[in-house]
């Protein structure tokens, strides 16, 4: 239940925000107006990056304009989402972890310890970098969930 009251009030919060409310389109973010948040999570992120990177003004300025556009298109995404009328699910599990029969093969039997040790290793390696998106739907008084994204994950 709460869980419908809460993205009601999310699309009624979006609705007001649009400056037109006649209008159809989907709420853009304002660089100008995010600014200063932008400019934040760069100094917060450069605390951990800087031990890790070329102190040159080159790569500083780069890096601080990727980062920017980056964060950027992360507030238009989490707009975009944040008014629409559905019930997001976000799950960060690797695909790889999605094994049904870790531990055993398809036909039931049991998997060596060295079978288990190398899956254990490649799930290891795995890291999901953007987590899957998924969208609840409640129709007929049956509920289901459509998958939008998948998480996109990096070997590490």
């Amino acid at each position: 239940m709460f869980e419908k009251a809460f993205t009601k009030w999310r699309h009624l919060s979006a609705f007001l925000l649009q400056p037109i409310r006649s209008s159809r389109e989907a709420l853009q973010a304002n660089e100008q107006e995010l600014q200063e948040a932008i400019n934040g999570n760069i100094a917060s992120i450069n605390i951990v990056l800087n031990s890790f990177i070329n102190p040159s003004l080159e790569d500083q300025r780069r890096r601080q304009d990727n980062l920017r556009a980056i964060i950027f298109a992360g507030a238009q995404i989490g707009l975009l989402l944040f008014s629409q009328p559905f019930e997001w699910q976000f799950s960060w599990q690797a695909a790889s972890n999605r094994t049904e029969f870790v531990g055993g093969d398809k036909a039931g039997t049991q998997a060596t310890s060295t079978e288990i040790r190398g899956q254990q290793d490649m799930l290891a390696r795995t890291l999901v970098v953007f987590p899957a998106i998924r969208e609840k739907i409640d129709g007929d008084g049956v509920r289901r969930i459509k998958v939008i994204t998948e998480a996109v994950e990096v070997e590490v």
